[in-house]
């Protein structure tokens, strides 16, 4: 789509939808500079009204740390605990940057995790920019990539969908 098309808005009206059909985990990968993910984080929270909600359903984690490691466990294992009432039950929203690093950490969180029926969906914001696989030609795999690809593979059902500005 052209600049300021509604992309953000797509893909939070997107993630709404998954959380209404069943979808515990949102995660957001956005552009790689810190003005880009700030602005996409910042715009979710708003446009879910995050800071004005009063269920406090959502969860938002903004790259997550080491230190959030129990609370999203929490999170999940709650979802999956036939004894929680389905309208006490959290979700969560994880928006990171595009940073191979930032990627390996929440790989590392999310694997401590059970993740075992937990489907997800995970959103790929400027995908044209280090989403695509850069080594190809030399039959090898971009650190970007491979960590993208190893975030997908935790969740056995996911959908990933990838969003662009670009043209070409």
């Amino acid at each position: 789509g052209y600049v300021q098309s509604g992309k953000t808005m797509s893909f939070t009206s997107v993630a709404a939808m998954a959380v209404d059909n069943g979808y515990p985990v949102v995660i957001v990968i956005t552009g790689t500079s810190n003005p880009l993910y700030g602005q996409s984080a910042n715009r979710l929270e708003r446009d879910l009204r995050l800071d004005s909600r009063l269920d406090r359903k959502w969860q938002h984690f903004q790259e997550p740390k080491a230190s959030d490691s129990s609370r999203i466990a929490q999170v999940l294992n709650d979802w999956r605990d036939p004894s929680v009432p389905v309208a006490d039950r959290q979700l969560l929203l994880i928006t990171i940057k595009k940073n191979w690093s930032v990627l390996r950490r929440l790989i590392t969180i999310l694997r401590g995790c059970s993740l075992d029926g937990i489907p997800a969906l995970i959103i790929d914001d400027e995908a044209d920019q280090a989403s695509l696989n850069t080594r190809v030609n030399d039959d090898d795999e971009s650190a970007t990539y491979t960590r993208i690809r190893g975030l997908r593979d935790l969740f056995a059902r996911h959908t990933f969908l990838q969003y662009t500005a670009t043209p070409q």
